[in-house]
């Protein structure tokens, strides 16, 4: 892979980390939202969740596609000898499962159900996303 691709690719991978973070923050903000709100309101934050879901799958998949891109575009073998890459990549496996208890949470509630995720959650999406900034700038276990 050419420097200029492997520019390109790291800038829409990041962009993609940055939309579906934001995305998974505004859905899990709607939780916690629509357990407060009246029906018309939690009507409202359910379904502004679900368009930021959307927003939050396609982040997820642009993240996903530009981390292979870069992982295969280098040479996946020489990546994988990298303590840090394994780090990074169970803490995308992370990211993913709270992607996933997000998308199973939002169908629930817009079914009705009124409970929500603990609060907690949120401040561990925290650490999920310093832990992968340092994975992917500092690579810190060489």
């Amino acid at each position: 892979m050419s420097p200029d691709a492997f520019a390109y690719t790291k800038a829409l991978h990041l962009f993609g980390l940055l939309m579906w973070v934001a995305g998974l923050f505004a859905v899990y903000q709607s939780f916690y939202g629509a357990g407060k709100a009246d029906e018309a309101g939690r009507r409202a934050l359910l379904d502004h969740g679900r368009k930021m879901a959307i927003a939050m799958d396609i982040g997820a998949l642009i993240t996903i596609g530009g981390g292979l891109g870069l992982l295969f575009g280098v040479g996946a073998s020489l990546y994988m000898k990298m303590p840090w890459m394994h780090v990074k990549l169970t803490l995308v496996a992370l990211l993913l499962a709270a992607h996933v208890f997000a998308r199973i949470k939002l169908g629930k509630l817009r079914r009705g159900d009124s409970s929500t995720p603990p609060e907690a959650l949120f401040a561990l999406l925290n650490l999920i996303l310093v832990a992968l900034l340092i994975m992917a700038i500092v690579k810190p276990f060489k």
